[in-house]
């Protein structure tokens, strides 16, 4: 349980996001901000307010930007290309525009009553 990528579970976004994600076969695993597993590893104001992607790895938590990075970096090869050259873009750049995805995702993509992501395949990857 080193690195874990904490997402909105509700947000058809995110979802579609993870689905992505777990296809690459990513060295980490997947939980909903939701579920039981955030509640011991992510503080309760970031738990609530479900406006970004959380990254848990290796004791450090990461947000927005730097999760973004962290996660492309993790996931190796031509992902860990994009991280790189991310990382000439500056992080208030980067903030802003995943803010204006953030507000108007459950208007643009919907919301659901509750976390369906993965599939019997998929499992593994999923914490509660």
């Amino acid at each position: 349980m080193s690195r874990i990528l904490f997402f909105d579970g509700a947000c058809n976004l995110c979802n579609g996001v993870v689905r992505f994600l777990v296809k690459q076969k990513p060295p980490f695993s997947f939980a909903s901000l939701q579920g039981t597993t955030a509640q011991g590893i992510v503080p309760e104001d970031l738990r609530h307010e479900l406006s970004s992607l959380v990254y848990y790895r290796d004791g450090e938590l990461w947000t927005q930007a730097d999760a973004l990075r962290r996660v492309f970096e993790d996931l190796g090869g031509k992902y860990k290309f994009m991280a790189l050259l991310g990382r000439g873009i500056p992080d208030f750049a980067v903030n802003s525009v995943y803010q204006g995805i953030a507000k108007s995702r459950y208007r643009v993509f919907g919301k659901r009553d509750h976390c369906e992501v993965g599939d019997e395949s998929s499992q593994s990857y999923f914490l509660p």
